[in-house]
């Protein structure tokens, strides 16, 4: 958010300082909401699905970590068929907290002119969202044998198939 405002201030374009103060505004959001959830991490929650335009939301997403990407050199973008329109019932809210999660770890692990790019696609009535990046990927030992793990709000992990 420090970058998004710092770069809105250095020039004055007033196109630019409301996109950064939406994009802002977006993240003061997203942190209220992770405070919220730890404070009430302890109690049971359940889902709060709505229909939810799932290129909207993802464009969202891009538009939140484009500038920390495009600093270190990274393409980061949507990969939809063009004027389609998905729609799905799901908690927008978790589902772009993990989404964000997947996006910040693909920064962190692409090198300078790599992309990460987020798709969605719907089949036999499943969503499958998915957060793709040109790093170099889970490394080999942790693929054979240690991965997937599984782990509950409680961190009870297992593994999630034997």
């Amino acid at each position: 958010m420090r970058l998004k405002a710092e770069n809105a201030l250095s020039v004055d374009d007033q196109g630019r300082l409301r996109s950064a103060l939406r994009v802002i505004l977006d993240q003061i959001g997203r942190l209220d909401a992770l405070l919220r959830d730890l404070l009430t991490m302890t109690q049971r929650t359940h889902p709060r699905s709505v229909n939810t335009d799932v290129q909207a939301m993802l464009g969202r997403i891009v538009e939140t970590h484009t500038e920390v990407a495009s600093s270190k050199e990274i393409t980061l973008g949507v990969s939809m068929v063009e004027g389609s329109s998905l729609l799905a019932c799901l908690d927008a809210d978790q589902i772009r907290r993990a989404l964000d999660n997947l996006v910040l770890n693909a920064i962190q692990n692409t090198p300078a002119g790599g992309s990460i790019t987020l798709s969605a696609e719907q089949s036999n009535g499943r969503l499958r969202l998915r957060v793709s990046d040109t790093g170099r990927g889970v490394p080999d030992d942790t693929r054979r044998g240690n991965w997937p793990w599984t782990c509950d709000r409680a961190r009870n992990c297992s593994r999630a198939w034997r």
